[in-house]
């Protein structure tokens, strides 16, 4: 809200920029404007010191008095005028939510009050059916076995039981309910073998980073003839 005055304004703005005019000045603009002006207020030079307990977006309450009137101006109007910082303070004197607010003070509160972030959307995930019971017991002996031989040993500080759990539930998911695979599938590279060169080798290959998995063979370099 602005109280006007002869040669006084009090009025409560947000800090909303700073910067540098084109000669190297120091500028820091309030989201309020003097009356007949079309540019937000900006306080300048050694003033902007008043300002040095503030940060950028914190609302103000600021009195600014009437200083020299500029050169080639007549003072016909408050912008040909300089003004001097009286007074700055944080705001504390919004109205409250069971207060009436009038249009001004309104949107003096609409300032001071960000808009709340809109809610963000998570993906619902996707629930897995439940387990065959069958299956998962297999799964369980398959886990007990590759702990058994070592292939997947315990590791360190783990609760034997609380890890054969773990181990059957990965091997439910990544292995018993993998979609089958047509014949002339790379199981170690996931993909098809979906090349096939009558060269000397004669065999079905893919294409892989710096060469070629070559069906019954391995990796052969790029430079080579698959």
């Amino acid at each position: 809200m602005t109280t006007k005055m002869a040669t006084e304004y009090r009025f409560t703005a947000p800090i909303i920029g700073q910067g540098q005019t084109e000669k190297g000045t120091d500028y820091i603009t309030l989201g309020w404007k003097l009356p007949g002006s079309q540019y937000n207020f900006q306080v300048y030079g050694k003033a902007i010191e008043s300002l040095a307990d503030f940060k950028m977006h914190d609302t103000v309450t600021t009195v600014i008095t009437q200083g020299r009137l500029k050169e080639g101006k007549d003072g016909s109007y408050s912008t040909h005028y300089y003004w001097d910082i009286t007074s700055v303070e944080a705001a504390s004197d919004a109205p409250q939510d069971d207060e009436e607010v009038g249009p001004e003070e309104f949107s003096k509160v609409a300032l001071q009050t960000p808009e709340p972030e809109a809610p963000v959307r998570k993906q619902p995930q996707r629930e897995e059916p439940p387990p065959l019971p069958q299956a998962l017991g297999a799964c369980q002996n398959h886990a007990m076995a590759f702990i058994e031989s070592g292939i997947i040993p315990i590791p360190e500080g783990r609760d034997p039981i609380n890890f054969l759990w773990e181990l059957r539930d990965r091997v439910y998911r990544n292995v018993n309910q993998k979609p089958y695979q047509p014949e002339g599938f790379c199981y170690q590279h996931q993909a098809l073998f979906d090349h096939t060169e009558k060269g000397k080798r004669g065999a079905k290959y893919h294409a892989v980073e710096n060469g070629y998995c070559v069906q019954g063979f391995g990796f052969v370099a790029k430079k080579e003839t698959p």
